[in-house]
């Protein structure tokens, strides 16, 4: 199974290949182009301050590091090349601005050395760096990349580089490294040429936030026929079930994936958080002028809702405080905005436009949107460019704006409890700073819902058992919001993802453990990481964890997790929330009791790698109980022909008010005939 946290790594690392070069054009608005869950400025950079036969101890800029020298640790360095070593064949990641045609303007070119990773694949865009394979030298450098045969113009290219295979030999006190892989085991060191310097972190973070203009972003369709109904919007805005960024394809924050609404109803599904380049974003709706700013426009958001509500789905709102400039620059994450009386404004106009109330409404809205989430994982730099304090400033003043538009809003904090075991000295540290300075600022709570994500970036923790994870993050919430004297909010989930798993049952059952157990402790709303993937273009491509988390695949075909959602939802839609018990757990076995319509429905699964006999007492006059294993009995979801016929459902009886099971690896649903 491949990691996530390996993979983003490497892409960090490669942002830091080379000084005083704005080389990244990745959006840095999602996830999606940057892969999966940054949470730090880049990879760790420090210089030798000592060496023995066992170890390396790195200086950090006064901290120290110390490597353990095992035999799988790779040590790799970094040599000058030119364009005379570009041969046909020679695979390349290419960095430089690329147009609206078919060429980029190299700046620098990474020559691509068997068995060194390079940039995940799933990571190129419309901009930004592209792989490829050398299929063309003259008059003009011609490569084959994801998205087909690109030109490559090397007019202002100013370098060439090979990472290649180094000796332990090769370093020495006083050599600057680059290493990579988590606190617990480094797997990677990199030689770093005494000249040039490495990028500051300024340049880092430029480099990574370039800028796209507003053409670039994929623009709603809108529906020829409408299937809106109040009702049902009515009878499903209390579901537990939705999609993170549902309207785009995964990875590709520029796309828009226009079958999501058909297979959003198709699943039973009908919430979504756009995020990506749908978030509510200030610098998207206004720009900055002499004397104040434009008017607001809001055509894209206009015609998402408009889309969306068509299909009959809801829409939780994330709004994002990139705040509006004269000169549109370096494309940026969000941070605390200097003018925060314009934020205040914006934050009130884009709620009061989508309340429903009557009232500056977009015209022709069919439905309120009350939920909305100031900003997307706060904690992570790649998002919010600011500390724990200056978010708490940020959602002291973003809830009044909220609520002096719609006192009936729903204010969502976003995630502050960093990820455990992902290359961060304190993951608490943003939480405690964001309650201690918002406990200054206000002693009444301004918020009424925590987001807390859980995806796999703990390679610490058995791939089997990381659903369980995010009680602990939930505990730590609740135990500082206690402390800090806050009343306590309910939880979503608005991004769950699981490891890569190796086989289409495997990620099956993973997505359906993470949401009972978050349902089972407490989390009221749950958005998978995803809906489709983005089409692959060439065998070679390589694998993207939050791509291959998605329920339909690069060619279009359903897995096998889409079908277990869609019996999923089926089956526990409509369940009392307030009322799920958990009756075994603490062991390779867990059992929970849902309550619907009044009807007990157990759930099941195994951890453990041999089956195991569960006994479970069931009401008075039950006579026999019929059981679903949640997973299709079959090795992809290509081969499932038709959802009525893809699960193979079984009853059996009850011995005196006992109903015994055999409980494998495939998680059961159990319910009463």
């Amino acid at each position: 199974m491949i990691r996530i946290n390996k993979i983003t790594i490497i892409i960090l690392f490669l942002i830091v290949l080379v000084p005083d070069l704005k080389l990244l054009a990745q959006p840095s608005f999602e996830r999606g182009n940057m892969g999966m869950g940054i949470k730090r400025e880049g990879p760790s950079i420090g210089e030798i301050k000592s060496i023995s036969s066992d170890e390396i101890v790195v200086d950090l800029s006064g901290k120290t590091q110390t490597i353990r020298i095992l035999p799988d640790l790779k040590i790799n360095k970094e040599i000058g090349r030119s364009t005379g070593d570009i041969k046909i064949g020679t695979n390349l990641l290419v960095f430089g601005e690329q147009d609206n045609g078919n060429r980029i303007k190299a700046i620098l070119i990474k020559i691509l050395t068997e068995g060194i990773p390079a940039m995940p694949g799933g990571l190129e865009g419309r901009s930004g760096p592209l792989t490829g394979k050398v299929v063309q030298l003259t008059p003009i450098i011609k490569i084959d990349s994801m998205d087909g045969e690109r030109e490559v113009d090397v007019s202002g290219l100013k370098k060439v580089i090979e990472e290649v295979a180094a000796d332990i030999k090769e370093i020495s006190v006083g050599t600057k490294i680059r290493f990579l892989g988590h606190p617990g085991k480094i797997s990677r060191v990199i030689i770093i040429p005494s000249q040039p310097e490495v990028a500051s972190r300024d340049q880092e973070r430029e480099s990574m936030n370039d800028s796209g203009n507003m053409s670039h972003l994929p623009m709603p369709t809108t529906p020829t026929v409408s299937l809106f109904k109040k009702e049902s919007m009515d009878r499903t805005k209390d579901s537990p079930f939705g999609f993170k960024d549902a309207a785009m394809l995964r990875m590709d924050i520029l796309s828009w994936y226009d079958d999501y609404g058909k297979a959003m109803n198709d699943l039973g599904v009908y919430w979504m958080e756009p995020v990506g380049s749908f978030a509510f974003s200030w610098e998207q709706v206004q720009r900055k002028i002499q004397d104040g700013y434009t008017p607001f426009t809001w055509d894209r958001y206009d015609r998402l809702i408009r889309n969306a509500h068509a299909q009959n789905i809801h829409i939780s709102g994330d709004i994002q405080a990139r705040e509006p400039l004269i000169t549109p620059i370096k494309r940026r994450p969000s941070s605390l905005p200097k003018d925060l009386a314009g934020y205040q404004n914006f934050v009130s106009a884009v709620v009061e436009r989508y309340d429903g109330d009557g009232v500056d409404d977009m015209p022709g809205l069919l439905y309120p949107i009350k939920h909305w989430k100031i900003e997307d994982e706060a904690m992570a730099k790649i998002y919010f460019n600011g500390t724990g304090e200056d978010y708490a400033r940020i959602v002291n003043v973003a809830y009044d704006a909220v609520k002096s538009a719609d006192s009936s809003a729903t204010v969502i904090l976003s995630m502050i409890r960093g990820y455990d075991g992902y290359m961060d000295d304190n993951p608490k540290a943003f939480m405690e700073a964001f309650f201690k300075e918002f406990s200054r600022l206000s002693k009444v709570r301004k918020w009424d819902i925590f987001d807390q994500h859980w995806m796999a970036l703990d390679s610490n923790i058995p791939d089997e058992k990381e659903y369980l994870e995010i009680k602990k993050y939930m505990n730590d919430v609740v135990i500082t919001s206690k402390r800090y004297g806050y009343e306590l909010a309910p939880f979503w989930a608005m991004e769950v993802a699981g490891v890569l798993m190796s086989t289409e049952t495997a990620h099956a059952a993973d997505l359906f453990k993470r949401f009972i157990y978050a349902l089972s402790v407490g989390v009221k709303k749950m958005f998978w990481s995803g809906l489709a993937e983005r089409p692959s273009h060439r065998s070679t491509e390589r694998d993207d964890p939050l791509g291959k988390a998605t329920l339909i695949n690069a060619q279009g075909n359903k897995k096998l997790g889409y079908y277990t959602f869609k019996k999923m939802v089926e089956l526990l839609d409509g369940s009392d929330l307030n009322n799920v018990q958990t009756t075994k757990e603490g062991s390779d076995v867990y059992v929970f009791r849902f309550m619907k319509n009044n009807k007990p429905v157990w759930v099941m699964w195994n951890d453990g790698k041999a089956a195991a006999k569960e006994r479970i007492a069931v009401e008075p006059g039950t006579s026999k109980m019929k059981v679903v294993e949640i997973v299709p009995a079959y090795e992809s979801g290509k081969d499932v022909k038709d959802y009525a016929t893809a699960f193979k459902p079984y009853w059996k009886a009850v011995k005196s008010g006992f109903f015994e099971i055999e409980v494998g690896s495939v998680p059961v649903v159990i319910t009463v005939d």
